[in-house]
């Protein structure tokens, strides 16, 4: 599995750094109280790569569930849904975690402190979303092949959050 993998870290990690654009290009910390300086992208640069993670995401979740042609015909309308559903959050907790970054050293604690509960509110969303679709990939799915499609979402996503995690700053 390790080998299909690793073909879509790349794009994955795009998308990751799609995400976090500012920080891309710098390979130390900005002065206290200044954004880092990064690459900026055009909004098509950006929709171009999260596209191309999406893709490689799909071909990835292809290449390691091994569907017979009844499984896949019921599997990717749910993923198409489900996937939209959690990107939906996931944007969110981007714009968050974006705004995190890139508030000055002068903002005071109480708005720290919303923004960080919104941050992490929006990470359990994105649980709950997880476990609210999971009896609709049950519906579809035997058991060993949901077990296994989650097991392949976590990677991905632990990839996507590794390639981001180098990539942005804490904060000041």
């Amino acid at each position: 599995m390790s080998r299909h993998f690793s073909a879509a870290a790349v794009a994955l990690s795009l998308a990751a750094l799609a995400g976090a654009p500012r920080a891309a290009a710098q390979a130390t910390p900005a002065p206290q109280g200044t954004p880092a300086a990064g690459v900026s992208y055009t909004k098509a640069q950006l929709d171009s790569m999260l596209n191309e993670a999406a893709s490689a995401r799909k071909q990835t979740v292809a290449a390691n569930m091994n569907f017979t042609e009844a499984e896949a015909k019921a599997f990717w309308p749910v993923y198409e849904q489900y996937r939209a559903a959690i990107n939906k959050i996931r944007k969110q907790e981007w714009d968050a975690l974006h705004q995190m970054m890139t508030t000055p050293d002068s903002v005071t604690s109480a708005q720290v402190k919303k923004m960080t509960t919104s941050w992490v509110n929006l990470g359990v969303k994105e649980e709950q979303t997880r476990a609210a679709w999971l009896p609709k990939f049950q519906k579809v799915l035997p058991p060993k092949k949901v077990a296994r499609y989650f097991q392949i979402e976590h990677r991905l996503d632990l990839l996507v959050q590794m390639a981001a995690a180098q990539q942005i700053p804490l904060i000041n």
